[in-house]
């Protein structure tokens, strides 16, 4: 049995040969007649003298070597961290913790909005049957054939049912892929709040006479690269008009229309001119209160939308309302967070530029 745990097994380290056979790896910290203290990466052991059949000692820069490979590879444990980046290396820590979390919640939203698309596959087939069968009770005079009209409504109220259902299944979805949505989120925003709090920190780490705090720092920057490439971000043009960030939204994959960017709202809303391009039957749409930028509640039509794309960034079964007037002229909504909360969302202070980032739980 050979057991050599955190050396490098590049003929770097002490070896302690055991007389049944196996063997241990590491540097001698200390022995006397009794144990053999070992260091083994991070940790130690204590080996019982009477059980060592002999010892291979490294030379001291072969024993270098290996302190500083531990030193790389076991970065952000407590033995190696250098004094004074002992809050970068535990921020970064639960970073790393909540990453696993993060991209199970990520994949859970991309599995959920997949069987929203599905159930409103299925919706759309039922509303298309009701409007097969809603002229056709209108052409039926229930006096002269009471059988028939009765047949139809039957049916009618068949495919209402079963589309309530479907509304309903969506509506628990909905919830599902909120929180999922949120787990993932939070993670991505603690990222970006530590990529802008540690940016000081390793350029001063830079022009350090202490290799210690160099290597920690390069170690750190390079793993904290390999997180955020699990990340699509979206570059989004905007125009700024007074305090409105403006932004270029298509609906449904064939309307395009300007929105204002507006995390304070709770939903997509556009205007009745923007929803009778896309086609839409604002009337046969379920009423719903939004509550406006101002603070009043007003009845809107309550739809769904089946995407929305700003530059790059998509989704699909997008929460909307619309509205009877648009937010202002010229105007044909807002983009609330019904579509942002699918992302992690800032405006590069360069070029004004919209930033939405998003895990991407393939990568």
């Amino acid at each position: 049995m050979l057991l050599v745990i955190g050396s490098g097994g590049d003929g770097l380290a002490d070896t302690v040969q055991l007389k049944n056979g196996g063997s241990f790896e590491g540097l001698i910290l200390q022995e006397d007649a009794e144990h053999i203290e070992l260091q083994m990466g991070p940790g130690t052991m204590r080996i019982q003298r009477r059980r060592v059949s002999s010892i291979q000692r490294s030379s001291p820069l072969e024993q270098g070597r290996l302190r500083n490979e531990w030193r790389r590879q076991y970065y952000l444990h407590d033995v190696f961290v250098p004094p004074g980046h002992q809050d970068t290396a535990a921020r970064f820590q639960k970073l790393k913790t909540n990453r696993d979390t993060a991209r199970r919640s990520a994949a859970v939203a991309r599995t959920t909005q997949r069987k929203q698309v599905a159930i409103r596959q299925k919706a759309d087939g039922i509303v298309a049957q009701l409007q097969v069968l809603s002229p056709r009770l209108q052409a039926q005079d229930p006096q002269r054939d009471t059988k028939a009209y009765n047949a139809i409504v039957l049916q009618m109220n068949a495919h209402r049912a079963d589309l309530q259902l479907k509304m309903d299944a969506l509506q628990r979805l909905n919830a599902d892929r909120d929180k999922a949505l949120g787990r993932a989120a939070e993670y991505m925003g603690a990222l970006s709040d530590f990529e802008t709090w540690c940016q000081p920190r390793a350029a001063a780490a830079a022009g350090s006479k202490d290799a210690a705090v160099r290597d920690f720092y390069v170690q750190l920057l390079a793993e904290l690269q390999t997180l955020t490439g699990e990340f699509d971000d979206s570059l989004i043009p905007t125009r700024q008009e007074g305090r409105s960030t403006l932004v270029t939204a298509t609906l449904n994959g064939s309307v395009a229309g300007t929105f204002v960017l507006d995390t304070g709202a709770a939903i997509v809303s556009l205007s009745e001119g923007l929803a009778t391009r896309l086609g839409v039957d604002v009337a046969s749409l379920p009423m719903a209160p939004v509550r406006v930028a101002d603070g009043r509640r007003v009845e809107g039509h309550a739809l769904m939308l089946k995407s929305v794309k700003v530059g790059d960034a998509y989704v699909e079964d997008v929460p909307a309302i619309v509205l009877p007037d648009p937010p202002a002229p010229g105007y044909d909504g807002l983009l609330g967070m019904s579509f942002l909360r699918n992302f992690v969302i800032r405006i590069d202070g360069a070029t004004g530029d919209l930033v939405l980032r998003r895990m991407n739980p393939g990568r």
